[in-house]
């Protein structure tokens, strides 16, 4: 069963593609050059402005995100995106795509948040996170890389054919996920949005209704009858 979106996975080859990227290569976000967006980690705002309240998103309050947005200074219209330098580097990743994926796509920045003394910042609607991290996704591993991986796999041991070795998916998974840098959730999550999961993990499924089970349905003809019981009526001689 596909969950695919095409017009969201769209944006993201056309993102690809601007970029200059081939369909099945890693991409290190970090690289990006965006005008009027600085990408910063939380550590290297730190050591820049050791004395301010900003430097306690990178100590006490680390544990509480990932990545942020705010605004750069009070007269800029610039926006800096702050990356949590605590935070797993693969998570890194996906959540600064996420968080560029909804500013460039002209999303609203709607709530404030306080993350520590004079320390505001803004955060996206909820009902944008999926279509962001969605795109996100398919931006760090492509659906041809996600078809090659599984067209590769299927390769090496056939259809479940190849007895001989014992196959290990979560770890064939975490190789493929170090190779793109991103967490290995995220390869299993596009392999099921692309309808790849079950080629990948194929299972076999035995649909079956007991006759018995049946005999107690209604009549689909009758569906109307007790809503409508002159409809059952003969006509008088």
């Amino acid at each position: 069963m596909k969950m695919i979106n095409d017009g969201l996975e769209t944006i993201a080859l056309q993102f690809r593609k601007d970029l200059g990227l081939a369909p099945d290569t890693y991409f290190d976000p970090f690289q990006l050059v965006i005008q009027g967006i600085v990408i910063q980690t939380s550590r290297k705002l730190r050591e820049r402005f050791p004395d301010s309240p900003v430097a306690d998103l990178d100590k006490d309050h680390s544990f509480e995100w990932t990545v942020l947005s705010m605004p750069f200074d009070q007269e800029s219209k610039q926006w800096i995106v702050v990356v949590n330098s605590h935070a797993p580097e693969k998570e890194q990743r996906l959540a600064l795509v996420a968080e560029l994926v909804q500013i460039l796509l002209g999303y609203k920045l709607e709530k404030v948040l306080k993350h520590a003394e004079e320390v505001f910042t803004l955060e996206f609607a909820t009902e944008t996170n999926f279509d962001a991290r969605y795109v996100a996704g398919a931006i760090l591993y492509p659906q041809e890389s996600a078809k090659n991986f599984v067209q590769n796999v299927l390769h090496v041991f056939g259809r479940g054919e190849n007895k001989k070795i014992k196959r290990k998916p979560y770890e064939e998974m975490a190789h493929e996920a170090d190779f793109f840098q991103i967490p290995p959730a995220l390869v299993e999550e596009r392999l099921k949005h692309l309808g790849l999961w079950s080629l990948y993990l194929p299972k076999d499924f035995e649909f079956v209704i007991p006759p018995e089970a049946t005999e107690s349905l209604p009549n689909a003809s009758d569906r109307f009858s007790k809503f409508y019981p002159e409809l059952d009526q003969k006509p008088k001689e």
